[in-house]
């Protein structure tokens, strides 16, 4: 179904967002940033959407869900995000410890989840190796 997403019709798209723990489903307060940088974290949370260019009245039971610009749904995003495949990736400097992230737009409480822990080691540490 073209529709199993949030968003307009044939437009699923994926942005992350830092969280404190998997069991919560909405992303930090700016000062809780420590995984990506401030610059970074506009950049993946938003999706490249322009903040500008967003309709602010849209509200959640208002039949705007589909507008353009709505960015909460992400709907300006382009399909394929970053536009550069290098823009991507991202050299870690975050200091050792875990780091759970997630989608904010394929996340509204329903069957739909999209999370991920990043486990930063220091450079001193042995990976962890997987049991039999």
């Amino acid at each position: 179904n073209q529709n199993n997403a949030e968003g307009w019709q044939y437009s699923d798209r994926t942005n992350i967002v830092r969280i404190n723990s998997s069991s919560v489903n909405y992303p930090v307060y700016q000062e809780g940033i420590d995984f990506f940088n401030e610059t970074e974290a506009v950049f993946f949370g938003w999706g490249g959407q322009d903040p500008t260019h967003c309709d602010r009245s849209i509200e959640d039971d208002d039949n705007k869900q589909n507008q353009f610009t709505n960015c909460g749904k992400l709907n300006m995003m382009p399909n394929r995000f970053p536009q550069d495949p290098a823009k991507g990736l991202k050299q870690c400097n975050a200091r050792p410890g875990s780091y759970y992230h997630m989608s904010t737009r394929n996340n509204n409480f329903s069957n739909r989840v999209q999370k991920v822990l990043i486990i930063v080691q220091g450079p001193d540490t042995t990976a962890p190796t997987s049991s039999p």
